[in-house]
């Protein structure tokens, strides 16, 4: 191994006496090397050893230097018993701390700043944050001490020959004791960790070199040094080998497991220090006699290539072989300095320093990595160059070459004119090879190596000065910047050894490519390029080898390009030339068919002037043909029309008009590609593009244009006027070529219904198509009446309430419960109505009427519930508690017999029971809030209930008696929650209410004999009553019909001192009977209904249901009629709503 020494000198003091060196390392950054020499610290410059300064503070010889690993600080140690810290910046004392005994090693942690020193008994960490430093007892002197690269551990080597390996707490982990106990006199952790994690190499004074693992276990065996070690470092990249020096005055080479490789350093005396510096392959040792040197170990990348494998020398002592296709790889360990390799075919020769070992793999398979022993040359040969080749090896010295066989007998040598700089095997039969050599006196200077390109004997490829030269036959060379030394080229890749790594070159082979195609070598060109060339070369290659019309080199370079279009048109060119079209001959005279080709060629490649001018060239008869079609596809149509004008072609005009619209529309002027598409006749092109833009304008043009016979053309036109809403422009095209059915679909979509009216006049057919949608319409805008007229003249009832119970039913779901109770009653008007038909038959008739009982019942309920559904959702009350006590009591008296959609049980008990609670009704309070527990409520409605129930148990559990309900007809109390319903428990007398506050009117139902018809009936009773027959001025009575929609009954009599002895209609009312199970009204005979004043009479005609007759109980109490939805209210109250709202409640009938 080869050294070269940096540079060296001795250190004295002040008075000339050389000192011992004892120890010394380099900062982290390789710059500064501190030296521990006398009672002084030595600061000197790393690359030229000058001094920078020396350090005083020690009163005794200093033993030991550390260095931190961020370069801030360092430290020193003394036989005076005192560590130094000293800052790096300044050169200068940071503080100093005592042991108990001189100093004997110093180790900075390489994490963080703490400084392990050890004196003859104990040991102690500091660190930059501790005042006081804790020092441990040990059981033998410390020599020597070294933390692991993590900072977590450190090993300490002491005198009886242990090794304690201790924690950042002082605390022994692992203790290893080595046999014989020999002094522990250097120890050093490998920071670069391999399969059994760092190593700690140990040296004793029993000349041996021993590796530990953390765990305490040695790896491998002690290996005998000669000598009495007295330092080691690690050294390398990788820290791969090991420095060691001694008693021997030598500092020597070793490899990671023990196996001496050279020895690097001698000197006169002891070497009792060494160090490596970070980044630069150089150690520097420190001596007995004061010497300090540093070398340079000369470590020349060690390689060979050759094909597609490559071989390099690892770690010193291995070699890899890497195969550069399949990315595997082979180490062959030979347990000695490596100096030489060589590769060739499957044979590999590797020198060692007193040997050349010769392997072999398989012949037969091109990717084995399987090395075997072939040869042992037992000689020890100095060269430069080493070669290896089939049965012999090249061993090279300056200008002399000289060939062996395997036993190492020389068989031949050569002797150049200059200094071989650089040897390549080019291959050749056994025993025939040939060699390349770069000799130093070349044409070309500074050539540091040489490859010919393996895919073309013209290219070669050289390096020097940092720069690759590629050089093509004859013509002249190009270079580009790279590092390194070429090994190998392949097709357009060139493989550069550089720092030990091969990388793989791309470069561009354009110039070379050139060189062929201006020469007009088309063949020669492509079969370079076929190994590398962007997509613009090859674009050039094809165009050439178009105008030349070698379609084979075009082919070809249009395939790399992948343009499909080319290769169609190149395709095209060979079935014309198999046709016969054109001949070799003809392409030498340049006649009018190759001008033809040459101008399609042109215009394929875009020159377009060049194309126009071989068109003309070629006078053939089709030439402006091939022009125009050339400009329309340019879409330079104006020049396209110059050409034309020559030509009265009607068909080549429309044609050329059509292809400029299509244009005009992909360039986004779609007006004048309109204009063009109508005046080239294209009419349905024209509507669709003006269809898509909504140019109306432009369809009317279109539609007065079209000829009643263009039926696709109309239609099409009115479909998108009809699209624009323009129904009546749309009307007229149908109109134009007579379809009834689509004009009635317009006037239907644009409710259009007088049109619609007046052409269904004409064609009766279409009645049913007209009136139903009509009718639907009339619905949707809240005109029932003339939606059921207009579902009556198109035959569909049916679908009439099918309308109506829709929108009812969404008026529910959306909680719009007014309007879904005026939907149900609008809907019982329509089965009513529908009633008075007498076509229909028994069975409808009885369905018809159970439908209209079924809408009124909804009716009521979505009318009352409302109010209550109001209550709960908004924050003000409408009503008194009173009334809307009896709005629940209502409900839940029908509901009892059938659940309403939407309507919320839950919703009306609680009302009940919060009003009830006000009202006094304390044991119907309870019963409800009882059965509100088994429904499902709001979580807060149902903490309500809940707080409610338990403070109502506090209370007494009794009705007030001012609530309860009492029957006009038997005088009978009912309770609160009647299991009848709104109906008399004892003789089952309805209930009637007033429906704005639902409280009971005081009217009684009667009906007359069964002979008796309704006008016979209101004769009778507007008669005169027989106590009042002769003094109409006594009693006064009045039906006043305040307007067409509602009947008031006023009663105002006055009475004389006599009056009957009975009243008939109570003699009537108090011999019915109560007890029958069955309910059946009061029935008066005609005697009786004389008898009762006509003004006490409430009569219910719903035709063509039978008239209900009431009688007044109360005459001082004033109750109205709504004659349109018959509904009874407390005069009152119904003038004030309807002055109010101007309509009734119930029925929404607008009041004059």
């Amino acid at each position: 191994m080869d050294t070269a020494q940096v540079w060296s000198f001795r250190v004295k003091g002040k008075d000339g006496v050389t000192n011992c060196v004892w120890d010394l390392c380099y900062s982290p950054d390789g710059l500064q090397l501190i030296v521990a020499s006398g009672n002084l610290v030595w600061v000197y410059r790393a690359d030229n050893g000058s001094l920078i300064k020396n350090l005083k503070g020690h009163k005794d010889t200093v033993y030991c230097v550390a260095y931190a690993h961020d370069s801030s600080i360092f430290g020193s140690g003394s036989a005076d018993k005192c560590v130094i810290v000293w800052k790096s910046s300044t050169l200068e004392g940071l503080l100093k701390y005592m042991h108990n005994e001189s100093i004997q090693c110093l180790e900075f942690n390489p994490v963080t700043v703490l400084l392990a020193s050890t004196g003859s008994t104990d040991f102690g960490f500091w660190t930059m944050d501790q005042k006081s430093i804790v020092k441990t007892k040990i059981s033998a002197r410390p020599t020597c001490c070294s933390w692991m690269s993590d900072g977590q551990f450190l090993a300490i080597g002491l005198y009886n020959g242990v090794i304690s390996i201790r924690n950042k707490e002082t605390e022994e982990v692992v203790k290893i004791e080595r046999p014989g106990n020999p002094i522990i006199w250097h120890l050093k952790w490998n920071p670069s960790k391999n399969g059994h994690g760092e190593i700690l190499a140990v040296v004793d004074w029993n000349q041996k070199l021993s590796f530990y693992q953390l765990n305490g276990r040695q790896t491998g065996k002690d290996y005998i040094l000669g000598y009495d070690p007295c330092n080691i470092t690690w050294f390398g990249n990788k820290y791969e080998s090991l420095a060691i020096c001694g008693s021997n005055k030598m500092c020597q080479l070793y490899n990671n497991e023990g196996v001496r490789l050279a020895c690097i350093n001698k000197q006169q005396t002891w070497i009792w220090c060494c160090c490596t510096r970070n980044g630069y392959n150089q150690i520097v040792v420190g001596c007995q006699d004061g010497t300090l040197e540093t070398v340079q170990l000369l470590l020349d990348p060690v390689y060979s290539f050759h094909k597609d494998r490559y071989a390099y020398r690892e770690s010193l002592t291995d070699v890899v072989v890497q195969h550069l296709i399949t990315e595997q790889k082979a180490r062959i360990k030979c347990r000695d300095y490596v100096k030489k390799i060589s590769l060739f075919k499957n044979l590999l020769a590797i020198q060692l320093p007193e040997k050349i070992l010769i392997y072999e793999s398989s012949s037969d398979d091109m990717k084995d990595m399987h090395y075997k022993i072939n040869t042992k040359l037992l000689k020890q040969i100095h060269c430069q160059y080493l070669i290896i080749i089939t049965n012999h090896l090249i061993v090279g010295q300056t200008n002399c070459l000289t060939c062996i066989n395997f036993k190492g007998i020389k068989e031949r040598e050569w002797i150049v004119d200059s200094p071989v700089n650089y040897i390549r095997i080019i291959g050749g039969p056994p025993n025939k090879e040939g060699l390349l050599l770069g000799l130093k006196n070349g044409q070309e200077p500074n050539v540091s190596s040489i490859s010919w390109s393996t895919t073309n004997n013209e290219l070669l490829a050289y390096t020097g000065n940092d720069l690759l030269f590629i050089k093509n036959g004859q013509f002249p060379s190009h270079r580009q910047y790279n590092k390194g030394q070429t090994l190998n080229f392949t097709g357009s890749f060139i493989y550069c050894l550089h720092e030990n790594t091969i990388n793989r070159v791309e470069i561009s082979l354009s110039p070379a490519v050139y060189h062929y195609l201006g020469i007009g070598q088309l063949n020669e060109a492509y079969h370079l390029a076929c190994f590398g060339l962007t997509d613009q070369d090859w674009k050039v290659i094809g165009r050439m080898a178009l105008n030349k019309l070698n379609l084979k080199v075009a082919k070809c370079a249009y395939i790399q390009l992948d343009d499909i279009l080319m290769l169609t048109f190149i395709q095209q060119l060979e079935e014309r030339y198999k046709r016969g079209e054109w001949n070799n001959q003809e392409l030498i005279n340049k006649s009018s068919n190759i001008l033809t080709i040459l101008g399609d060629i042109s215009a394929y490649l875009g020159h377009f002037n060049e194309a126009v001018t071989y068109y003309t060239q070629a006078n053939s008869t089709n030439k402006n043909h091939k022009i125009i079609d050339m400009y329309t596809d340019l879409r330079r149509f104006n020049e396209a029309h110059e050409i034309l004008k020559s030509n009265n072609d009607i068909n080549e005009h429309k044609l050329l008009l059509v292809k400029n619209a299509d244009w005009a529309k992909s360039t986004n002027e779609y007006r004048t590609a309109v204009k063009m598409y109508m005046d080239a006749g294209e009419f349905i092109k024209a509507i669709e593009l003006s269809d898509l833009h909504g140019w109306t304008d432009i369809l009317l043009d279109i539609s007065r244009r079209l000829d009643k016979d263009d039926l696709e053309c109309l239609e099409r036109c009115a479909r998108s006027l009809t699209r624009l809403g323009e129904y009546a422009f749309a009307a007229d095209c149908y109109a134009k070529y007579g379809d009834i059915e689509n004009q009635l679909n317009l006037y239907i979509e644009s409710h259009n219904w007088e049109e619609a009216f007046s052409l269904v006049e004409k064609h009766h057919d279409y009645t049913r198509k007209v009136y139903l949608p009509y009718a639907n319409w009339l619905a949707e805008n809240d005109k029932f009446e003339e939606a059921q007229t207009a579902f009556i003249k198109a035959g569909l009832q049916n679908e009439a309430i099918s309308v109506l119970e829709q929108l009812a039913t969404c008026a529910a779901k959306e909680s719009r419960f007014d309007d879904a109770g005026f939907y149900y009653w609008k809907l019982s008007v329509l089965c009513l109505n529908m009633l008075n038909n007498e076509t229909i038959t028994k069975p409808v008739y009885q369905e018809l009427l159970s439908r209209y009982d079924d809408f009124q019942r909804k009716a009521d309920v979505y009318y009352v519930y409302n109010n209550i559904y109001r209550f709960l959702h908004e924050p003000f009350a409408s009503y008194m508690p009173e009334t809307y006590f009896n709005m629940a009591r209502y409900l839940i008296h029908i509901l009892q017999f059938g659940d309403i959609p939407e309507v919320s049980k839950a919703a009306v008990l609680y009302t009940l029971a919060k009003h009830g609670r006000t009202l006094g009704a304390y044991k119907l309070t309870k019963q409800i809030y009882d059965r509100l527990q088994t429904l499902h409520m709001p979580s807060k409605m149902r903490d309500e209930v809940d707080l409610a129930s338990i403070t109502l148990n506090s209370g007494p559990m009794i009705d007030s008696e001012e609530i309860s309900t009492m029957c006009y007809r038997c005088s009978a109390t009912n309770p609160l929650l009647n299991s009848l319903g709104n109906r008399c428990m004892n003789c089952k007398e309805p209930f009637i209410y007033s429906f704005i506050n639902l409280e009971q009117l005081p009217i009684v139902e009667f009906i007359p004999e069964d002979n008796l018809s309704h006008e016979e009936v209101l004769s009778y009773l507007q008669s005169e009553p027989p106590s009042y027959r002769n003094s109409k001025d006594e009693v006064i009575n009045n039906i006043e019909l305040s307007n067409d929609y509602s009947q008031t009954l006023k009663i105002s009599h006055k009475q004389e001192n006599g009056s009957l002895d009975q009243d008939p209609f109570m003699a009537k009312l108090l011999n019915s009977d109560f007890i029958s199970e069955s309910y059946s009204p009061v029935q008066l005979d005609i005697t009786t209904l004389k008898a009762i004043p006509f003004n006490e009479v409430i009569i219910v005609n719903n035709p063509p249901l039978k008239p209900l007759y009431y009688k007044s109980v109360l005459p001082d109490v004033s109750i109205t009629q709504c004659t349109v939805c018959h509904k009874l209210f407390y005069t009152d109250d119904y003038e004030l709503i309807s002055l109010q709202q101007g309509y009734c409640p119930y029925c929404h009938t607008v009041k004059e």
